[in-house]
């Protein structure tokens, strides 16, 4: 975990535990704030959800998280109510929160956890790191473990598939798609071909020019919150793309796929579902 400008490190989750001790029978167990959904989804994971005393817009998952108190969003929080849940600790995923917030927060001198990761194989260890942080050692270690199996199955069953070429969308507007990192490690072990993988930040802007260069054989356009209900509406009326000649559009799930937690290897089977489907059409 890196420094961010303006405000002090984010303590790593194994150096937090070290200072509060993981809960033991009979203590309190830690008052955690949530700000982003996917720190949420890795604590319910993990048999921590309980310990959640408020969290943010779009927190969504499991069922049980929307019940929980909201304090604002990733980009502005009613600090007064933070303060009010009396927290002992603040979990938050740094990469998709604003850097005026998390100025701050740091602020406010509560301990702060990044559950931020640039790959896959990170997600399980951040698992591991909750339930040593909130005392759920052995629910995290055995989903951490079922996470790294399901993912070696996925990888042992597409290793020798045929390349596809995809464009993946994060956004339309502006046009925004992933070069780098988890989403573009689930294009990967589908056996596609990220066409904008050489382009050197992790979540280029694009235009719809470069698109029409590069050719994709399929698009994929998660649905997220707030976003146009057709996503892949952009694309309907470029026919000499190959993925609209030949009906390769799919609409996914975006709260799986950017979410990087325990939920992102269900994305990555609609993805390899739809890039299973190209090669059919694409089969001589």
């Amino acid at each position: 975990m890196t420094q961010s400008k303006g405000y002090r490190l984010l303590l790593p989750l194994l150096t937090l535990w070290g200072l509060f001790c993981p809960p033991a029978s009979g203590q309190t167990p830690l008052r955690i704030v949530a700000l982003s959904p996917v720190s949420v989804e890795m604590l319910y994971a993990i048999g921590a959800g309980e310990q959640i005393v408020a969290t943010v817009e779009f927190s969504d998952y499991p069922e049980s998280a929307k019940a929980l108190p909201r304090i604002g969003r990733h980009d502005g929080l009613d600090l007064e109510s933070l303060l009010a849940a009396a927290p002992d600790v603040v979990v938050l995923n740094k990469d998709h929160t604003a850097a005026p917030l998390l100025a701050q927060l740091a602020q406010l001198g509560l301990p702060l956890v990044d559950t931020s990761v640039s790959h896959i194989e990170a997600i399980p260890q951040r698992l591991v790191e909750l339930g040593e942080l909130t005392g759920h050692q052995a629910k995290a270690n055995a989903e951490a473990q079922a996470f790294r199996q399901r993912y070696a199955r996925l990888r042992a069953d597409y290793a020798g598939a045929k390349p596809v070429r995809v464009f993946y969308q994060v956004f339309n507007q502006p046009l925004i798609t992933s070069a780098q990192g988890w989403i573009d490690e689930v294009i990967t072990l589908c056996g596609g071909q990220n066409v904008f993988a050489h382009l050197p930040n992790a979540f280029p802007q694009v235009s719809i020019e470069q698109v029409l260069v590069q050719q994709p054989d399929v698009i994929l356009a998660p649905r997220v919150h707030g976003a146009d209900l057709d996503p892949a509406g952009l694309w309907r009326d470029w026919p000499q793309l190959p993925a609209v000649a030949n009906h390769q559009l799919y609409i996914l799930d975006g709260d799986l796929l950017h979410r990087s937690g325990p939920r992102l290897l269900d994305g990555a089977v609609q993805i390899c579902s739809a890039l299973d489907q190209a090669r059919e059409v694409t089969a001589p």
